[in-house]
């Protein structure tokens, strides 16, 4: 008798270390996705500048910094490059300085390019480079269903996932508290997050994943023999640290961002499993399931994005106006207009328009002059 009982209070003992102490709740869950969904919607619009480092297999590591704005739908950030790898910057020494200015105003992408020479493009279908706003759109831009639909997990955000429909679960697992998202459409992979939690429910780090395909959350635990929560595809892990209070919103001041690459090999996959699978012996649904929890993830081929927000910069919720998102082109600079598929000049400066301040501030004198003859004239009494 006495054996088990011992065995029946080690069983809740591993349960309670792997598992948590509290069970999982779907009801804690939402009330936890509505409070990030309403922190996410009382930022409408920030302006920041931030240092950017990406590392990476094909890029090794660059670094920028990059003045940033956002509200609503518009977009605008303008990079400075300050660094490369070694091999990097002694190949493309030109490198070192350049800057990019992209936008997205009222649905139309300009570009502006400072390197050897002035580039300009405008009316494109999207940015050039994304990688300076990776983390930010990650943060405010929301996607529509149809598009979430036929983007890949890890380009997807935040509140587009927690948009989506689906169910969210608060679970703890080794003394974490985690939100676990898991979305319901009608579609191969379950996109999904494993949000984990501070004491405050703010993010501290959200992992965009996809769950089993071809399976609802109760078809997949048929056949799930470890942690369902963690049967996934990772595709990358969003961490938010170093949190700020500007006015009464918290926000994080740091981001990291690691891109992870599976191998070719999975630990659940078999030749027998695969063939029994393509001869219809075993559902799409079992297959899937079993092979999520056998991914293989290669480190040397990891994306780091990290960056650090410059706090005495940041302005949350001031109004901008378009002029804030408009790009202005200088004068003799060849456009490319990617809609309508030509090139054209933006006109030369006049010698007048070059020289307006110039010219303003002679006109001022001139009349100050005037005036004060004519003042000291009347002092001395003369006509």
């Amino acid at each position: 008798m006495k054996t088990s009982l011992m065995y029946v209070a080690l069983v809740i003992l591993c349960l309670t270390v792997c598992y948590g102490a509290y069970p999982d709740s779907r009801v804690e869950g939402e009330q936890i996705k509505q409070e990030i969904l309403a922190w996410l919607d009382s930022i409408n619009s920030i302006q920041c500048t931030y240092r950017l480092r990406i590392e990476g297999p094909s890029i090794f590591f660059e670094e920028k910094e990059v003045k940033f704005r956002w509200q609503g739908k518009n977009f605008y950030y303008e990079a400075l490059t300050l660094a490369l790898d070694p091999a990097s910057e002694q190949e493309h020494p030109e490198m070192i300085g350049a800057v990019m200015t992209e936008s997205l105003l009222d649905g139309k992408f300009t570009l502006l390019g400072h390197q050897r020479r002035i580039v300009a493009e405008v009316n494109r279908r999207g940015f050039f480079d994304s990688s300076p706003t990776r983390q930010m759109r990650k943060m405010f831009h929301v996607q529509s269903t149809e598009k979430a639909r036929k983007n890949a997990t890890v380009n997807l955000t935040l509140g587009s996932i927690l948009s989506l429909p689906g169910f969210a679960t608060l679970i703890e697992r080794e003394g974490k508290r985690i939100l676990a998202y898991w979305t319901t459409l009608e579609q191969e992979t379950a996109t999904g997050l494993n949000i984990y939690l501070d004491e405050q429910n703010r993010i501290v780090q959200a992992d965009f994943v996809d769950r089993p395909a071809y399976c609802t959350f109760e078809e997949a635990q048929q056949y799930v023999t470890g942690d369902i929560y963690r049967t996934i595809r990772l595709g990358s892990s969003l961490f938010l640290t170093e949190y700020t209070s500007f006015g009464d919103i918290w926000f994080p001041t740091h981001m990291r961002e690691e891109l992870f690459y599976t191998t070719d090999k999975n630990k659940n996959s078999s030749p027998e499993r695969n063939e029994k699978f393509k001869a219809g012996e075993i559902t799409a649904c079992e297959f899937y399931a079993i092979l999520y929890g056998g991914y293989v993830y290669d480190p040397a081929k990891t994306i780091v994005y990290d960056f650090w927000i410059d706090p005495k910069t940041v302005k949350l919720n001031k109004a901008l106006k378009n002029s804030d998102f408009e790009i202005e082109i200088p004068p003799g600079t060849n456009v490319s207009d990617r809609q309508r598929k030509e090139v054209y000049t933006t006109a030369q400066e006049t010698w007048l328009e070059r020289h307006a301040n110039l010219l303003i501030i002679l006109v001022a004198l001139g009349i100050l002059g005037g005036v004060t003859i004519a003042g000291w004239r009347y002092w001395l009494g003369k006509p």
